[in-house]
Parts: structure tokens; sequence; C-alpha cells
């Protein structure tokens, strides 16, 4: 069992749809959503979020998942060729509170989070709470995750590098690097200090404070490089913690490489010699 998010685009209003919704809310009609892939683990019965204008706004169950014959829609009269689409029918639940996420295209697992016990505090521990963990560092955005992964995806790989050292089951012991990528050839492998100032430079209007950024860009590194950031922009831990922070309160970049210095040694010693 899974559930999956799929994006409406701004070009459709919410009113218009919600009309559409209504049409099938009595289970007598199906709403279709063209799919690139068909996902093996989702069937009738799991959940379909739909995602318009930045926001989850709710779900339906799903009838159907599966490659389908071209059709012509009976709301909108639009014709449909032939592919694959996930179909809905019955109540359009509503999310009592909508979800922040950024559009996308074909499909999404998605989970809703999960709502813990309501719990009373004071106002002395809810300003304790506030002076820990909101503040604009430390809180993990999915949105800003997604982003710097979609970039690291395009640019960057990782892969695998041997140490040269056998580990206890006699098998060179290996790590992780970082190879960059142009037209899907590996360029020039770099190290994850050397990432991270890359990403650190590119990104840096998301954070201002500088040790709270570049603890929370390595933590996307690392969780990139070992694949453990979710579809929803998630990572392995919710919040930067001051420990990770103060790590990095006096971090120098690396110093970065000059391509051009041999040609300058030479350009120098053609001119000695013309002299």
């Amino acid at each position: 069992m899974a559930n999956i998010c799929i994006t409406l685009p701004k070009t459709i209003k919410w009113s218009d749809y919600e009309r559409e919704l209504e049409t099938v809310k009595d289970g007598s009609q199906e709403m279709n959503f063209k799919i690139p892939t068909v996902p093996k683990d989702v069937h009738p019965g799991d959940r379909c979020y739909i995602c318009h204008d930045g926001f989850v706004k709710g779900w339906m169950t799903i009838t159907s998942i599966g490659p389908k014959k071209g059709f012509d829609c009976t709301t909108t009269g639009q014709q449909w060729g032939d592919g694959n689409y996930v179909s809905r029918s019955g109540e359009f639940h509503y999310l009592k509170n909508p979800i922040p996420m950024k559009g996308f295209m074909g499909y999404r697992k998605f989970e809703e989070p999960k709502m813990s016990k309501t719990v009373y505090i004071t106002e002395e521990q809810e300003q304790e709470i506030v002076n820990r963990y909101l503040t604009e560092a430390l809180v993990v955005n999915s949105g800003q995750v997604s982003d710097i992964v979609n970039y690291l995806n395009k640019f960057y790989q990782a892969a695998v590098d041997y140490a040269g050292d056998v580990g206890v089951d006699g098998l060179p012991c290996q790590t992780l690097g970082i190879n960059y990528v142009v037209n899907g050839q590996p360029l020039q492998k770099l190290k994850k200090e050397e990432l991270l100032d890359v990403i650190n430079d590119k990104f840096r209007r998301f954070i201002k404070d500088d040790a709270s950024r570049l603890a929370y860009y390595s933590q996307i590194i690392d969780d990139w490089l070992h694949k453990r950031v979710k579809l929803t922009g998630q990572l392995s831990v919710n919040v930067i913690s001051d420990d990770m922070i103060n790590k990095f309160k006096n971090y120098k970049e690396q110093p970065k490489q000059d391509n051009n210095k041999d040609d300058k040694k030479d350009d120098k010693k053609e001119k000695k010699d013309s002299d």
C-alpha cells in the first residue's frame, strides 16, 4: 500500500476543479489524470493527494491505475489519448491544514505528516522552544532541500572510491566520492568540502547565518550521497542542532584551484626567452 500526490496546473482554477469533484462525488463517474509510469506498489483503494497552487489540499480514493484507452472528458470535452492514468472517484477529503508543497510533474509518493498528541505548555516553555528551534536556519525546509538536491542531481553524482586499505573481510575499503558531471560524463572528482563551498555560494540567499547555512547544506549533501533524501524533500533529521552548527563556526572555504597557473608560468618563460 502506498499513496501518491499529483499536481494540477496553475491554469486550472480551483473553483472549476471543485465542480468536477462534485460530479464524481457519488461514485458514478471517475476523474482521470495522465501519469508517465505506473508505480508498482500503488493500487485501487490507496489515496491520491492533490497539490494545487503550492499546497496539498486533500485526497481521493484511487479506483484504478494503469494503461487506459483514449477518451473524451465529459466535463471539459477535452480529448485524451492512450496512456497511463490514475483514476479517482467518490468524496474529496479536504485537509484541515493544507500542506505546503512546490508543484512538480508526474506523481510523487506521499504520506501526510503524522500528528502528535496535544500537549499544553506554559508561556515560558513556549518561548524556550521558540528560542531553541524556530530560527531561520534550524528547521529543515523541504522546498529548499528539493531545489538543492535537483541541482546536485543535474551536475554531480556520487561515486565509489577505493581507499587502498583492506577491510576485515579482505576486500578493499570503499568510500563515497563526488564527480562533477557534464552531459552524463564525469569530468572531475571533488571532496565533500569542495562541493559544500559550491552549494554554499550558489544558495547563499536561503539562510543568512554562515555557520547555520553550512551545517544545513552539509546535512543535505550527506543525505544526498547516501540516498536518504525523501521524495517530499525531507532529510534524515528534521532540525539542524546547535552541535552541528557549532562545528562550522570557524569553517574556512577550500582554496580554489587556479587552472591557469601553468599557462601563466609558460607566459613568463616565453617573455624571459624573448628578452
